[in-house]
């Protein structure tokens, strides 16, 4: 129990109460006070409005009163006690008390009307009268426990240590029947009073020589034990009835301070956060001035149980946020030709576009702000400005790489210069793939998105990041597994091409158009009546199968060898484009779907066909396959024009 429920328990359960009296349990002996006249002059009385008035009076305000209230008032001062707890002058009170509690049984005949009042309402120990409002309340033994109390073995015992205590004390054949006679406290398992079973077995061996009084004895025993049994039964349900009765009024109060949306979300748990509430079990019936005792409480409680409602809310949340962004990126990809081109693969995705920190913002949003696919749309008619500051920051990055390479290295990304990814040493390794890409084709290069398979959110540092690839099923574009391929063999293929592999940019080599041979290839690729050819990007492509050779010999061939070699390559780059490996490489036109990702098969030339007709119902007609209209071939599948033998001459 926190500090401030414990408090507002105490306060609650016994605000009429006097200092130290409150925790007292009403016994027989009280009954027996002596009945003081309530206008009797003492110093009490001359002070208490109460009691100067008449009698009738003072009666029918008690009878407008619970049985608590009672209690409490028998507490306050001696005059009130004698009159409260007098048998003969408050039992007709007592009664009517009762019965302004809907539902409460009868008070026993074995109990009186303020002792009944103190079991069923007074939330405290009788043992060690510690105010708990989660005081077990035992009927059968007209007391109430607290946990420690009740698993005392000095107060409570289980059936095991009293049937040892009734053999050893009577024997184990004495014939005596105490489970029947001895009141039997049964939940998920039976319990019994100790001091009870002690005052039965001594009556017992009191009696033992007498075996018809020790007959009517245990035969009354056991008609007590019935109906103690019966009433208790009845005490049960009603007290079950009670609190619950306590509990929809709280809920209805907190309904009316504006918590209806968090009740109802409570309700699917059937409000088990407030049932087990220590505020909520007090046996008291909801007043005015309670509420407002504990109205802030419960506001705090709510405020609480709201933020981890919405904690709990926000994973979903933001995925339907994120899916509705989706669908607005998509549309604007689309744009006015109701189709993705092949351009659009050097730019920013779904997953990159879900992370630039001016949409992530309206993404995660407070929970309690409604975002609809307007305001994604009006945050997409900035992307192409974001568009562009995403690929200067990219390029950025891969400059900088670069730049250290070459040792051009500066600790601000961005002083350096992206010049530098100009230059036709500006190569990059692609550890997935083993793949050598330029700028800009490693922007579209599907290593650096991988697709999401079974990925673990402990695997990433920040949950939104791993949402956004879920709904994506691909990561954002990341550079880890990108290195910068500068070595000699680079620069002496340059070289090779007349130009400073320092200053020499990609774009001055693809003006010359050279064509180069390797004058040191492995054994496997050397031929003694012909040459290989190629141009200079297929020479770089070419170098990991050249790594046999400790150095990489280059050669530009003549003109002639050239021309020669020119319609041979076109042959070559026709032949290499109807490969069926270049098919998982088609993409669709008309969404972003990953069909090819969820397959092995490489050769399918259908599978796009077939995810067109099924998905968008566009014929499977083969002017479909190569319009190019709802199809285009993704960066990674254009190849490079092959390298060709001519023959020497």
């Amino acid at each position: 129990m926190s500090e401030t429920a414990r408090e507002l328990n105490l306060q609650t359960s016994s605000s009429f109460c006097s200092t130290g009296a409150a925790s007292q349990s009403i016994t027989p002996h009280e009954e027996a006070c002596p009945i003081v006249n309530v206008h009797s002059s003492n110093t009490v009385n001359a002070h208490c409005v109460l009691l100067r008035m008449p009698l009738d009076i003072i009666h029918e305000i008690f009878r407008h009163l619970y049985p608590i209230d009672l209690l409490r008032l028998s507490r306050t001062n001696k005059t009130l006690r004698g009159q409260l707890l007098s048998r003969r002058r408050s039992e007709i009170v007592w009664r009517t008390a009762r019965r302004n509690i809907k539902g409460l049984p009868d008070c026993p005949a074995y109990m009186s009307e303020p002792a009944y009042a103190n079991l069923a309402f007074n939330p405290y120990c009788h043992i060690c009268f510690k105010s708990s409002s989660r005081a077990d309340v035992a009927w059968e033994f007209k007391t109430r426990y607290c946990c420690d109390c009740q698993s005392s073995r000095d107060v409570i015992w289980h059936v095991s240590p009293t049937r040892s205590y009734f053999e050893r004390t009577l024997g184990k054949d004495s014939g005596v029947d105490w489970r029947s006679s001895v009141v039997c406290y049964s939940r998920s398992h039976k319990l019994y009073q100790k001091t009870a079973c002690e005052q039965f077995a001594q009556k017992v061996l009191e009696l033992r020589d007498d075996p018809h009084a020790l007959d009517v004895y245990t035969r009354d025993m056991q008609s007590h034990s019935k109906l103690v049994a019966q009433h208790a039964k009845a005490c049960i349900k009603w007290y079950k009835q009670f609190l619950e009765k306590r509990l929809q009024d709280i809920i209805a109060r907190l309904r009316g301070e504006g918590w209806g949306i968090d009740l109802d979300e409570m309700s699917k748990g059937k409000f088990a956060f407030l049932r087990s509430d220590p505020i909520i079990l007090l046996p008291n019936v909801l007043s005015d001035h309670e509420w407002e005792q504990i109205r802030d409480y419960f506001t705090a409680e709510m405020q609480n149980y709201r933020e981890a409602r919405l904690r709990r809310e926000r994973p979903a949340l933001i995925h339907t946020r994120l899916f509705d962004l989706h669908q607005v990126v998509h549309k604007y990809a689309l744009g006015d030709r109701r189709f993705r081109t092949v351009e659009q693969e050097y730019g920013p995705k779904f997953s990159d576009i879900a992370l630039m920190p001016e949409i992530r913002a309206l993404v995660e949003a407070p929970s309690d702000v409604e975002m609809q696919g307007r305001d994604f749309q009006r945050a997409c008619s900035q992307l192409p400005t974001l568009t562009e500051q995403f690929d200067a920051k990219r390029r950025g990055i891969l400059a900088s790489m670069l730049a250290q390479r070459l040792g051009r290295w500066a600790p601000d990304v961005s002083a350096v210069d992206t010049d530098v990814l100009d230059l036709a040493v500006a190569w990059f390794h692609c550890e997935t793939c083993k793949t050598y890409l330029r700028v800009p084709g490693v922007f579209a290069h599907r290593c650096q998105r991988q697709y999401v398979h079974d990925t673990d959110p402990k695997d990433f540092k920040d949950r939104y990041v791993y949402d956004v690839a879920k709904v994506s099923r691909f990561h954002a574009w990341s550079e880890t597994d990108l290195r910068p391929i500068i070595d000699e063999d680079l620069a002496s293929l340059i070289v090779a091409c007349g130009l400073d592999p320092d200053t020499a940019t990609a774009a001055q080599l693809d003006s010359l158009d050279v064509r180069l041979t390797c004058t040191t290839p492995p054994s496997w690729r050397r031929r003694s009546d012909k040459k290989l050819v190629m141009n200079w990007r297929r020479a770089v492509l070419s170098l990991p199968a050249l790594r046999e050779c400790e150095t990489v010999g280059w050669e530009r061939v003549s003109d002639d060898d050239k021309r020669r070699a020119l319609p041979i390559e076109k042959k070559a780059r026709e032949a290499t484009l109807d490969e069926e490996v270049n098919q998982m490489f088609l993409q669709c036109a008309v969404c972003d779907e990953s069909w090819w990702s969820q397959t092995s098969s490489h050769g399918d030339r259908d599978l796009v066909l077939k995810h067109l007709r099924n998905h968008h119902g566009i014929p499977l007609i083969v002017r479909t396959f190569e319009s190019g209209k709802y199809i285009y071939t993704h960066p990674d599948g254009i190849p490079e024009t092959p390298a060709v033998w001519i023959p020497v001459e």
